[in-house]
Formats: C-alpha cells, sequence, structure tokens
C-alpha cells in the first residue's frame, strides 16, 4: 500500500483516472469469442427438439 500511496502523492485525480482508463481500455478483455457447435444432423434440428422449443417459446409468451 506504501508503494501505491508514494505513486499517487501529489498528482491530480482527474489525471489519475483518465490515464488508469486509457490502460484498461488497452487490456484485451477476452468477451468477443463466440463458439458455435456444428450441426451433426445435415443442418436440420430433429423434430423433436423443434416441438420442444416451439412449447418453450410459446409457454414465454
Amino acid at each position: 500500500m506504501q508503494l501505491f500511496f508514494s505513486e499517487i502523492t501529489g498528482k491530480d485525480i482527474t489525471e489519475l483516472i483518465t490515464s488508469g482508463r486509457e490502460k484498461l481500455a488497452s487490456v484485451p478483455s477476452g468477451g468477443g469469442v463466440a463458439v458455435t457447435a456444428a450441426p451433426t444432423s445435415g443442418g436440420t434440428v430433429p423434430a423433436k427438439e423443434d416441438k420442444k422449443n416451439q412449447m418453450m417459446q410459446k409457454s414465454l409468451q
């Protein structure tokens, strides 16, 4: 903690916040990766699963 306070002593708080935001903006967050599963049955959804999804959507409305 002493190191932290010695580094910020005498500095303007708005400058510290601006500098911190700039540094954080350059850090990758890892939220841009999307993983999708490839369909195994030629790209179609089995009728049973499709029926399930339709029933689920109706119950949400």
